[in-house]
């Protein structure tokens, strides 16, 4: 769980620092934390909220 927190707290920070030129590539926030979600989800087995 706390890697998954972590992972999603890193893409965040990501996201702030590149959002100019991903925005260029028509690469949304949305997309990116959908697809972060999807990551995450493969990679952990147990729930974020419990």
């Amino acid at each position: 769980m706390f890697l998954t927190a972590s992972l999603i707290l890193i893409a965040i920070i990501v996201w702030s620092l590149v959002s100019g030129r991903l925005t260029r590539w028509h690469i949304t926030a949305p997309i990116a934390l959908i697809v972060l979600g999807m990551a995450a989800g493969w990679e952990s087995s147990t729930p974020l909220i419990e």
